[in-house]
Parts: C-alpha cells; sequence; structure tokens
C-alpha cells in the first residue's frame, strides 16, 4: 500500500524556531475509545490533552451513529470551550464521508486562504522507520523567485525498537533541511495552523 501526507496551511506570523511540531495531527484519538458513548461529550468538553483532530478523528472512526450526532450537535461547545481552531473546509471535503461533512457545524469550518497539498508516496514502514524530509511545495502570490519553489519541508523523526515512541513529523525551518530548488516563507508558514493526516 502507499502512503501519502497531506497537509492545509494558511497565512500566519514568523517562527524563528528550526523546528515547529504538528499539533494538529490525527493521532490519539484512540485513547477515547474506551470512553462510554454516554460520556464522550462531557470528555471532549472537560478532559485535557483534546486536540482538534482528536474529536475530528473520533467522529470519523466511530460506528455509533446516535453518538457521532451527539457530538456533532456539541461541535461548536467544544470548540469554543478549547478555544480549537477551526478546520480549513477544502481539508474537511477531502478527508470526511459526505454524510459526515453535510453535518459539520459551518461554526467549526474557516473558509480562509488555504490549501490541501499531496505529498510524495511511499510505503508505510518507510514512512515510519525512515529518518527523512518531505517536500511540500505551493503556490506565494508575493513571491518574484524564478528558480526556486515556494514551499515547506515536513520532517520524519523515524520509529525504533529501542524507542518505539519516537516517531514524530515536524515542520522544518531549518535552511540545511530545504534543497536549492524550495525555499520556505517564514512570514507565511507555521505548524499552528497546520493539518496533517497519513493516509495509507
Amino acid at each position: 500500500d502507499g502512503s501519502s501526507a497531506s497537509a492545509s496551511i494558511s497565512s500566519v506570523k514568523e517562527s524563528e524556531n528550526t523546528t515547529q511540531v504538528i499539533p494538529n495531527m490525527f493521532h490519539g484519538w484512540r485513547s477515547l475509545t474506551n470512553v462510554p458513548d454516554e460520556d464522550i461529550v462531557r470528555v471532549l468538553l472537560d478532559v485535557p490533552g483534546i486536540s482538534t483532530f482528536m474529536v475530528l478523528e473520533y467522529v470519523m472512526r466511530c460506528e455509533n451513529t446516535r453518538c457521532i450526532q451527539q457530538i456533532l450537535e456539541n461541535l461548536p461547545s467544544i470548540f469554543t470551550a478549547r478555544s480549537l481552531c477551526r478546520v480549513p473546509r477544502l481539508f474537511a471535503e477531502r478527508f470526511f464521508r459526505p454524510e459526515l461533512l453535510q453535518n459539520l457545524p459551518q461554526s467549526v469550518v474557516c473558509d480562509s486562504d488555504t490549501s490541501v497539498i499531496v505529498g510524495t508516496e511511499t510505503t508505510f514502514e518507510q514512512f515510519v522507520t525512515t529518518e527523512q524530509c518531505y517536500k511540500f511545495s505551493l503556490c506565494y502570490p508575493q513571491c518574484n523567485l524564478q528558480n526556486s519553489k515556494c514551499g515547506f519541508i515536513l520532517k520524519v523523526t523515524p520509529v525504533s525498537r529501542e524507542e518505539t515512541g519516537k516517531f514524530n513529523i515536524v515542520l522544518s525551518m531549518d535552511d540545511k533541511d530545504y534543497p536549492a530548488d524550495l525555499h520556505c516563507h517564514r512570514d507565511a508558514i507555521n505548524s499552528a495552523n497546520m493539518h496533517l493526516v497519513v493516509e495509507y
């Protein structure tokens, strides 16, 4: 099977860090699978450590129609209570089933200047076990450079037998990771407004 990383970005402030953790990533949703259906809304509202995409990934994976409906009805309250960032519409349209998308409250979706970018395909084993930089290119209207594309680098820290919990994906701002044909606009790229999902 192939694996591809897809990300959405929007305009944000400059960051001086060489790497940035991506907070809005499809991860951690399994920690919610043992929560009784009648308690899920309370947990999503009150329990610490719940991210935007933990909520949305749970909705996508849940097989209980009534539970899904309860969550969707309470999504605006959950997003407001946690000050969660809204989901770019293009990203939602790509990754949500039509029946979920049509019931997704408009207050949790944003129509800001957003792009959905699909990365290079690789096997899942290669993706999680090999340290590698993945290039994503995009069109930045204010850029006049002719011989280098606008974009960014996602850097994968692989899992190993010795450190099974080491796996991570970060946004690299380190010039050493960027080839000559790619450059990053640090005033426009920031992981805080990036949403990432790995399909395999």
